[in-house]
């Protein structure tokens, strides 16, 4: 019997088949891994969200979104503020101890660290443990779509010179401090901001589930962030500054992009940020509530809604799908 080979123009057709076979799964696998990707970062939040509803039912009320104040001091603290008034602690790392990362939360002295005036009352909080804490980034504030690098360098704004150029964690997620963003900045009401914000998390003041009238439900804790590597986004877990690392407000719309929407110039070197949520998920970004629940929230959705979801006590009444 004579065996007969393939030809050529059989073979080509065979590779020709095989490649339009695997240009029609490829497309199917990579939605099934953004698909999981997904999954993963909806879970890393509904911990976090748990978390912060643990710090709520031990200690009787939800963190501040930073341990205190920084230059800007609310006016019923008068001129006079105590040290430990002054650290630039995370709301994330006041949670750590629930998210079974109990070793970073006591290596960086329990959120005690950056105080904004560096003293003598105060030195000493830059330990050989706290560096290296603070350069760790915990799987559960990596979303897993999320391209940045694992560190950068901490912000120029902290007003403590030994806190400026620290290796910090980044992270994909930030605490939302409600609607008033970038615009009272760029008119210098920072107290708008940081003391007096709508939403669920301000610096110094803990949050009570009692003051959030529309629902714990019905009200945005923590979202997600991009480019948590770069000046224009900076997103650290372990600190907080105003609308970067720790905190976003929803007064831009979600995924709005550098150089759109309202922005602000601010430190290091006049850097224009805006202060938004945003995500690498298509069409949309992934959002925890107070009660713990993680809702994918797109692109798409009203202005007006999505601020309604930000603030803890408008009495907005949320009628339309998300």
């Amino acid at each position: 019997m004579v065996r007969r080979a393939f030809t050529l123009v059989e073979l080509l057709v065979v590779i020709a088949i095989i490649g339009m076979l695997v240009g029609l799964l490829l497309p199917a696998v990579q939605q099934a891994r953004e698909a999981a990707r997904k999954m993963q970062c909806s879970n890393n939040m509904k911990n976090i969200g748990l978390a912060l509803m643990n710090h709520e039912s031990l200690q009787g009320a939800f963190p501040a979104t930073r341990y205190g104040i920084d230059a800007d001091i609310p006016a019923e603290l008068g001129t006079s503020v105590k040290c430990d008034q002054r650290y630039a602690g995370s709301g994330f790392l006041a949670v750590t101890p629930y998210l079974e990362l109990t070793s970073l939360f006591i290596a960086m002295n329990e959120g005690k660290i950056m105080p904004f005036q560096e003293d003598s009352s105060t030195s000493g909080w830059k330990t050989s443990e706290m560096t290296a804490a603070i350069a760790v980034r915990p799987s559960v504030f990596k979303c897993p779509s999320e391209i940045s690098q694992d560190q950068t360098k901490s912000d120029t704004g902290l007003g403590n010179s030994a806190a400026v150029g620290l290796t910090c964690g980044t992270c994909s997620y930030a605490l939302c401090c409600g609607t008033n963003g970038v615009s009272y900045l760029k008119i210098k009401d920072y107290t708008s901001v940081k003391h007096k914000n709508n939403g669920a998390f301000i610096y110094r003041i803990k949050r009570k589930a009692q003051e959030f009238r529309d629902g714990l439900s019905n009200t945005f804790f923590a979202g997600e962030v991009c480019d948590s590597d770069q000046d224009w986004s900076r997103c650290c877990w372990g600190y907080t500054q105003v609308l970067r690392s720790g905190m976003r407000a929803c007064e831009n719309p979600l995924n709005t992009k550098l150089g759109q929407g309202i922005s602000h110039s601010g430190s290091p070197s006049n850097t224009t940020y805006n202060g938004a949520f945003g995500s690498l998920h298509v069409g949309g970004g992934n959002f925890v509530y107070g009660d713990g629940h993680v809702t994918f929230i797109s692109n798409g959705i009203q202005l007006e809604t999505y601020k309604a979801l930000a603030t803890r006590s408008g009495n907005e009444i949320i009628e339309e799908s998300l």
